[in-house]
């Protein structure tokens, strides 16, 4: 009989500065344990941090007790039938989950993870590998590390469904926006540096971005074409001055002051998108001007999973359309491996518990920046 017994990390329930999480042991029986329908289990590699991790906690979006995190890699250890067909045991993957949240016990950070099938990316056996040591930095690289593919999977998803769904590029032809340009607020973001990518790489737009002038190298690297920084005074003026023909936006910082730069330098007839709801009502607009808006999360695509008695929405079943056709038709393996990158990875290498406080409080503090915070799992599961 294989027992394993492994942690994880859970709500404590607690508000305060590194209170967040508490660590609660775990065990599973692999030789009986049956894999739920489309789901995979793995033996998680690597954690990677997100926002949304200490917001879930400090504004209770879940209960005590609930699993954290959002984004891990691992190797597969058992596949239910229904995934059989893409995922088989022992192949390197990255998926996201909508921790800290319903259920409790769905969520990233633990030993062994279920994953949904469909927003898990298969590098197949032997795609990944432990990153070589750097002490607490990795830099920046193409995605062939498990830190690098848990750093990537979350923004990558984000990104693919606020160009393909939020900003309507799903339902046009390549012919049609090709060079066309779109502004990218907050390009040092872990979002919006996979953003930069997918926007020039596979959509082929004309990237304008905004971020510190310390990353603007490494953006441009990327695939940004033009590179501003927010401190200089009267960006939003030289911005539209240079670039008076901007008609997509996507605002990764996504406060009512970004969003509103981000508006004023559009064109008319243009879309923007942001990641965290923001509204037209939550802003100054021009009664001329023509803006469709929208947000985009990445749980977009499994909030059905949350609770089945929910009544899917006609703009989910669109989301979850358009990010199959982004998955299955934009991006492929050898994009993957050999042509995103991740950014600059923030190791951190305490307990497992320690490890993810200081993670969850270096985010709540605004202390990471152009960074991803991860953790590797046989930095944390043997201590």
């Amino acid at each position: 009989m294989t027992i394993v017994r492994f942690e994880k990390i859970v709500l404590s329930g607690n508000t305060e500065h590194k209170k967040l999480v508490e660590v609660e042991p775990a065990e599973i029986n692999l030789d009986t344990y049956q894999v739920p329908p489309n789901k995979i289990l793995i033996k998680s590699e690597a954690f990677a941090l997100n926002p949304a991790d200490w917001k879930s906690a400090v504004f209770k979006h879940g209960p005590k007790g609930a699993t954290v995190g959002c984004d891990v890699s691992g190797t597969v250890i058992k596949v239910s039938p229904e995934a059989a067909d893409r995922f088989k045991v022992g192949d390197s993957v990255s998926g996201i989950l909508r921790g800290s949240y319903y259920p409790k016990d769905v969520g990233a950070f633990a030993g062994y993870t279920l994953l949904y099938d469909y927003t898990t990316i298969n590098y197949n056996k032997g795609g990944l590998q432990i990153a070589a040591d750097h002490n607490d930095v990795i830099p920046a690289g193409v995605v062939q590390s498990y830190e690098g593919a848990a750093a990537t999977t979350l923004s990558l998803f984000t990104s693919g469904i606020a160009l393909n769904n939020s900003l309507g590029l799903a339902s046009l032809s390549p012919e049609s926006y090709k060079e066309k340009k779109i502004l990218i607020w907050g390009g040092a973001t872990s979002t919006g540096f996979v953003a930069i990518q997918l926007a020039k790489k596979i959509f082929g737009l004309t990237v304008i971005t905004v971020a510190r002038s310390k990353h603007h190298a490494s953006l441009k690297e990327r695939g940004a074409d033009f590179t501003y920084d927010y401190k200089t005074e009267n960006v939003v003026d030289i911005i539209r001055k240079e670039h008076s023909d901007i008609i997509y936006g996507l605002d990764t910082v996504s406060n009512k002051e970004t969003f509103q730069s981000v508006y004023d330098i559009l064109a008319n007839n243009s879309h923007i998108d942001n990641l965290l709801f923001l509204k037209a009502d939550d802003i100054k607009t021009d009664a001329n001007k023509n803006v469709k808006f929208g947000s985009t999360s990445g749980y977009d695509i499994i909030n059905e999973e949350i609770d089945a008695t929910v009544q899917i929405t006609p703009r989910q079943s669109a989301v979850r359309r358009d990010f199959e056709d982004f998955v299955n038709k934009k991006i492929s393996l050898q994009f993957l491996q050999h042509e995103l990158y991740h950014p600059e990875l923030l190791l951190i290498k305490d307990s497992f518990l320690n490890s993810v406080e200081e993670g969850l409080d270096l985010l709540r503090t605004n202390k990471v920046s152009g960074q991803k915070v991860v953790i590797r799992a046989s930095d944390v599961l043997e201590k």
